[in-house]
C-alpha cells in the first residue's frame, strides 16, 4: 500500500486493513485506543504496541492485533508467540483474551465489518 495520509486517532494508519478494521470498530460503536503502547511501546526492549485496545467489550477490554501477510506470512512466528504470551500474562484478569485478525480474512470493508461483529460484537 502506498504511504497514506490517513490517520486514526491522530496516528498514521499502518495498512488499508487497519483502516477498515478501525472504521468497523467505529461503525459498531466500539471505543478503543489505536496503537496502544504496552510496556513503553517500541521505545524500550520488550515493549510493544497493541494494534487496538478495545475498551467497549464485555466484561473487560480486549487487546486486538492485525497480522498482515508481509510481516507475518500467515503464520505466527516465534517472536509473535512470545509477545502474545507476554501480553496475556501481564494483562491476565484485566482484559478478555487477545484477538488476532489475519489479512486473508480482511480483504474489504465488508469483511472488516463482518469479522469485527463476529469476534467482538457491538459496543
Amino acid at each position: 500500500m502506498p504511504e497514506s495520509t490517513e490517520k486514526i486517532q491522530g496516528k498514521p494508519v499502518g495498512s488499508k486493513e487497519e483502516l477498515w478494521l478501525s472504521k468497523a470498530l467505529y461503525k459498531l460503536r466500539h471505543s478503543f485506543e489505536y496503537q496502544a503502547e504496552f510496556h513503553n511501546g517500541r521505545r524500550v526492549r520488550g515493549g510493544q504496541v497493541i494494534d487496538w485496545m478495545v475498551n467497549s467489550t464485555v466484561p473487560l477490554p480486549t487487546p486486538v492485533f492485525f497480522h498482515g501477510d508481509y510481516w507475518h506470512e500467515g503464520d505466527m512466528g516465534q517472536e509473535d508467540r512470545f509477545k502474545f504470551i507476554q501480553v496475556e500474562q501481564d494483562l491476565k484478569g484485566s482484559t478478555n483474551p487477545l484477538v488476532i485478525f489475519w489479512q486473508k480474512d480482511v480483504s474489504s470493508q465488508e469483511d472488516a465489518d463482518r469479522v469485527i461483529l463476529q469476534r467482538l460484537g457491538t459496543g
